[in-house]
């Protein structure tokens, strides 16, 4: 079985670069690390943080009443109609009409103001990491590698840019939507909410696995992505010696291997998501199946409304779509994760001379004017 090296960043000194894996304990220091750096870049933002849940919610609310007034045009407005009474049917697509209009209202609000928020932390994030950089000492640059620095600074905060763009979107509106349609469900019949709930099990299962499988996939990744940069920029930073020496065979081998591990380790993650996405939908399928079947004798028994049958199918269509959300954030989030391990490795390093805690001005200058 081939091992693979891999580079931690656990500190400057490099330590850890050449071991096979990451410990526990210093996988656990790394993750505390990046959710104190996520927390405090967030810090001055909570206002904004705080109105875009607020339209979140507002927008998930106005999104599950549309189901509803279906049942209330199938139950209510259709029978009301052929009694030559249109006017509850009216009202039902008039309204169904109008949380359309709501909600694309509010997701174009919502996308505006997590896209500034997003924005300005990554503005933050790289200005930090610049002016720390700056102040480290030149025996961590010269350990660090100019190659290392520039994944830090580009594919690493790509990464976090990935999970900003849809964080917020995707791990919290996902989450809302679950609560909502599972309550909604409950309501409206709770044997068949209970067949639903049922594949939670499995889904639960599933959920986990995933974690775990993603996360050092895409530790892996962040590994060889910096690996890729930083033999291609001290290549071409040594070209002169590169072609006066004739190494370029050997520099093209080495960059052929770290490229196969880099698409390897990209391709077992986008395996470890393609699986778990493949298995939640069969799971969903196989329960609206499950729920359709008992839902029409339900309906046939007349323990059911078909109205309610309806939008009980309808919330149901809608209760998976989180999931994949969910698994397309948790898929971000594992690059990023990685990818703030070694950001705020970096801006915990200790800079080389510090700043005095009380600095003294300097005495006036002596001497012949």
């Amino acid at each position: 079985m081939s091992t693979v090296t891999t580079d931690v960043d656990l500190d400057w000194r490099g330590v850890g670069d050449e071991s096979e894996e990451i410990t526990r304990a210093a996988g656990l220091r790394l993750a505390r690390s990046a959710r104190r750096l996520v927390a405090d870049l967030l810090r001055p933002h909570r206002l904004a943080v705080a109105l875009a849940l607020l339209i979140l919610v507002v927008e998930n609310a106005v999104m599950l009443t549309g189901p509803l007034l279906v049942a209330l045009a199938v139950d209510t407005g259709v029978p009301a109609a052929l009694d030559g009474h249109p006017g509850p049917l009216a009202w039902s697509v008039a309204g169904y009409a109008a949380c359309g209009l709501a909600s694309a209202g509010l997701r174009a609000a919502f996308l505006l103001l997590s896209g500034r928020l997003g924005q300005d932390v990554l503005l933050e994030l790289r200005r930090r990491v610049f002016r720390h950089v700056q102040r480290l000492a030149l025996e961590w640059h010269e350990s660090y590698t100019s190659g290392r620095l520039i994944s830090r600074l580009t594919s690493d905060l790509e990464s976090i840019d990935d999970l900003l763009q849809q964080g917020l979107d995707g791990l919290l509106g996902a989450l809302l939507s679950l609560a909502g349609i599972t309550v909604l469900l409950l309501l409206i019949d709770p044997v068949l909410a209970g067949v639903v709930l049922a594949g939670f099990v499995p889904l639960a299962l599933l959920t986990r696995w995933f974690q775990r499988r993603s996360r050092a996939s895409y530790r892996l990744t962040r590994i060889w992505v910096a690996r890729v940069i930083v033999q291609f920029v001290e290549s071409m930073n040594g070209i002169r010696a590169v072609q006066a020496y004739r190494r370029e065979a050997r520099n093209q081998s080495i960059m052929a291997q770290l490229n196969h591990r880099y698409r390897d380790a990209n391709a077992d993650a986008l395996l470890t998501l393609s699986w778990f996405v493949a298995c939640v939908r069969a799971v969903g399928n196989l329960t609206l199946a499950l729920v359709l079947l008992l839902g029409a004798l339900r309906v046939t028994s007349g323990a059911l409304e078909l109205g309610a049958l309806t939008a009980f199918l309808l919330y149901l269509r809608r209760f998976y779509d989180p999931l994949d959300q969910l698994a397309q954030f948790m898929n971000a989030y594992q690059s990023a994760a990685a990818a703030l391990e070694k950001l705020a490795s970096v801006l915990e390093t200790p800079i080389g001379v510090p700043e005095p805690a009380h600095p003294r001005a300097l005495p006036a200058r002596c001497g012949a004017s």
